[in-house]
């Protein structure tokens, strides 16, 4: 019931977020290291102090995500850019996600813990850096790919 306790205070005191497919995944990830009142009050702060005003809108119209990474990935890696580009794919089709539930879906728990760590310690910058660092460390990977399977690889 813990989970369910803090998601249901924080989409009370932020209806304008309210619940957001993602956010059982943060709550869950500061769950292992704190309790219900202080995993609550990390996402507060997090949500009040850490991340840049209307994050969550922004994410979910997909304004922020696409532009950052795809300008920073055509400059940094070109190649890996024009496959996604080549494929009928940007950003966000891949990183989407991961912003919304700021790395705590479908990553290693050492890598979220790592990046929460990160974005606490040094702000948003670290989920565009983050994206950037897991794409140009999986670049010789995904270059291979042929287009149906960089889309599955993608999407999964």
């Amino acid at each position: 019931m813990p989970l369910k306790n803090v998601l249901n205070a924080f989409a009370n005191k932020y209806p304008r977020i309210g619940y957001f497919s993602g956010l059982h995944a943060i709550a869950a990830n500061l769950l292992r290291y704190l309790d219900e009142e202080e995993t609550f009050k990390t996402l507060c702060i997090t949500f009040e102090r850490i991340l840049p005003p209307n994050y969550y809108p922004d994410i979910i119209n997909k304004r922020i995500t696409s532009n950052l990474v795809d300008q920073s990935l055509k400059k940094i890696a070109p190649e890996l850019y024009n496959k996604y580009e080549n494929s009928g794919l940007d950003s966000t089709a891949f990183s989407t996600l991961w912003f919304i539930a700021l790395y705590n879906y479908n990553f290693p728990l050492d890598v979220s813990d790592h990046i929460l760590d990160l974005l606490f310690l040094c702000g948003p910058k670290v989920l565009f850096r983050a994206a950037l660092a897991i794409l140009l460390l999986n670049k010789v990977e995904l270059l291979t790919l042929d287009n149906n399977d960089l889309i599955m690889v993608c999407l999964l």
